[in-house]
C-alpha cells in the first residue's frame, strides 16, 4: 500500500527520513510510466509498450509477465545489473501529486517504511524552515520529469490519433501460462507508410522519437525471457554481474510477440 500526502512544514518539520537502499518496494509492479527525458536508455534495457486508461494512453515499461513479478528486482531487492532503473523508482518515496485543482505538490509516501519514528537520515527541512538540500534536489528531478511527461503525454496521444498504436498480446514468458493483455505498440506498417503530412507532424510533436525508441525496444524482450529463467533456476543476477554476460549465456526458454 502506499499513501501520498503533500510534504508541509506542519507535518514534516521535525520529521526525518531515508534513502532506499534497494526496489523490493516495486518487485510486484509489471508496468512503469515512462516520459521522454528517459525514453532512450529505457529502450535499450526494457521493453517499451502502451496502455490504455479513463485519462487517455500512456507510455509504460514493461518490467515482467502478467503474473511473475517485477524481474528486474532480485530476491534482496537489487536491481538487474546493467538495466536501466526507471526515473519514478530513482526519486522514491516522492513524487510530484495534484491536489484539488491544478495545483501539484511535493508529496512523500508515509507508508514506505522510509520515515521511521526512531528518525532517519535525512532531513524534510532545514533550520530556517526551507526544503532540506536533498528534498530540494529530488524536487528539481520531478519537476524536469512532470515537464517531459505532459510534452510525452502530447506526443503519444498523436500517434494513436494517426492510428499507429494497436492492441499487442505478449506471450508468456517463462514459467507462466497467460499472456500479458492490455498492452498497445506501434504498427510498424502503418508508421512506414505514413503520407508526408502526417509524418511532419508527428515529427513536431515528437511523436516519432516515441515511435521508433518502442519498436526498437522490442528486442529487450529477451531481457525479460532472460531473467525470467534466472528465477525459475533459482539463480538471481548478482548486483557485480553485468547483464551483458547473463545475454551472452544464451536461454532456452520461449517467448514470442504477435
Amino acid at each position: 500500500m502506499t499513501k501520498f500526502v503533500p510534504i508541509s512544514r506542519q507535518r514534516h518539520g521535525t520529521l526525518k527520513w531515508n534513502r532506499p537502499t534497494n526496489y523490493a518496494f516495486f518487485s510486484d509492479r509489471a508496468l512503469v510510466t515512462i516520459v521522454g527525458t528517459e525514453l532512450a536508455p529505457a529502450a535499450t534495457s526494457m521493453p517499451l509498450a502502451f496502455i490504455r486508461d479513463a485519462r487517455g494512453i500512456h507510455l509504460v515499461a514493461l518490467l515482467s509477465g502478467p503474473s511473475v513479478g517485477n524481474l528486474f528486482v532480485g530476491p534482496s531487492g537489487q536491481w538487474a545489473a546493467g538495466t536501466y532503473i526507471p526515473a519514478q523508482y530513482r526519486t522514491y518515496p516522492f513524487r510530484l501529486l495534484r491536489e484539488s485543482g491544478e495545483r501539484i505538490a511535493l508529496c512523500v509516501d508515509e507508508e514506505s517504511g522510509l520515515i521511521p519514528e526512531d528518525g532517519g537520515e535525512e532531513r524534510f527541512f532545514s533550520d530556517t524552515g526551507e526544503l532540506a538540500a536533498a528534498v530540494s534536489e529530488i524536487l528539481k528531478v520531478l519537476e524536469t520529469l512532470e515537464r517531459s511527461r505532459a510534452a510525452t503525454t502530447s506526443a503519444v496521444a498523436a500517434l494513436d490519433a494517426a492510428g499507429l498504436v494497436v492492441p499487442w498480446e505478449v506471450q508468456p514468458v517463462d514459467g507462466e501460462t497467460k499472456s500479458a493483455g492490455g498492452l498497445y505498440k506501434i504498427d510498424e506498417g502503418r508508421l512506414r507508410n505514413l503520407d508526408d503530412e502526417a509524418f511532419l507532424r508527428l515529427r513536431k510533436t515528437g511523436g516519432l522519437s516515441i515511435a521508433h525508441a518502442q519498436l526498437i525496444s522490442l528486442s529487450r524482450l529477451e531481457t525479460l525471457k532472460i531473467l525470467a529463467e534466472h528465477r525459475k533456476k533459482h539463480a538471481p543476477v548478482r548486483e557485480n554481474s553485468t547483464l551483458a554476460s547473463i545475454l551472452a549465456q544464451g536461454s532456452e526458454a520461449t517467448l514470442r510477440f504477435d
